[in-house]
Order: C-alpha cells, then structure tokens, then sequence
C-alpha cells in the first residue's frame, strides 16, 4: 500500500475504525457519560479524518480546492464520512448483536 492509498483509505473508513477503537480502549473515554462517549467518537474520527485529507492535499496526492467553499464542503464531506463509518462500526457490533439466552 502506498502512502496515497494509506492517507485515501485513513479519511475514510480508516479514521472510523481508530475512533471507534479509541473510544472503547483508552481508559480517559470510559469516565465519559455514554452520550458524550458517542459524541467524542464522531469528534475524534472527523478530526482524524480531515487530518489525513489535509496530509493528501499537503503531499499533492488530493487535488487543493479552490475558494473557501470547496474547503468547508471537502472538509464536511470527509468528517461525515469518518464519523459515519464509526456509527456503522458500533451499530454492527452493539446493536446487532443478538442477545444471549
């Protein structure tokens, strides 16, 4: 894999999946009541995922936008789609979850 693909792949699902594991392994986000757990989850995958879109666009592997707009809309785009994955993630293993009897 090279590092495009890594930084393509890392604003995306990528970003989702550390956000997710962050939030249900450092022990800070476990003293977090469950509503502000979940908002720190779609916190820290969108900030993880801008970060990797700002590394392609630095490292010229994202096409820079143009004017203010493209940046804000680029940058929504990316942190919906990480934090959305996240959810995706809990959802297919808390709430799918058949309950033992």
């Amino acid at each position: 894999m090279q590092l495009k693909d890594a930084l393509l792949w890392i604003s995306t699902v990528g970003a989702g999946l550390a956000s997710f594991w962050l939030v249900e392994n450092v022990a800070w986000f476990a003293t977090l009541s469950p509503r502000a757990r979940r908002v720190a989850a779609y916190l820290v995958a969108a900030a993880l995922g801008i970060l990797a879109w700002l590394a392609g666009i630095a490292m010229l592997y994202t096409p820079t936008p143009v004017g203010w707009r493209a940046w804000v809309e680029g940058a929504v785009a990316v942190a919906l789609v990480a934090s959305g994955v996240g959810q995706l993630i809990h959802g297919e293993k808390y709430l799918s979850a058949t309950p033992s009897k």
